[in-house]
């Protein structure tokens, strides 16, 4: 799926997504989710500051935060079962059955 959906995007459009991410901040508006977040974070993702557990964490007070130390950007696959793992935990959860 994924070499599907990369073979379909330019490397100029999926750039110019990235740095539109970069100037988007979100803070101000994170005390109004309502639902439960998990943020799963890679520690050496090069495509996103992995950092950015922080602002989460502090913003929306219902957040769980999994971090990954020797993931990068796609989790999944660097770090497989522990993220389906971690995934069917947080969504088994009872915070999330509310």
């Amino acid at each position: 799926m994924m070499n599907r959906d990369l073979s379909r995007t330019t490397l100029d459009s999926f750039l110019m997504s990235i740095a539109s991410l970069r100037r988007t901040d979100i803070r101000p508006e994170l005390s109004q989710v309502r639902v439960p977040v998990m943020g799963m974070y890679g520690d050496r993702d090069v495509v996103v500051d992995p950092g950015q557990w922080q602002p989460l964490l502090s913003g929306v007070p219902h957040t769980r935060v999994e971090r990954y130390r020797t993931a990068g950007h796609f989790i999944m696959l660097d770090e497989p079962k522990q993220f389906v793992d971690t995934l069917l935990n947080f969504l088994n959860s009872e915070a999330v059955a509310q």
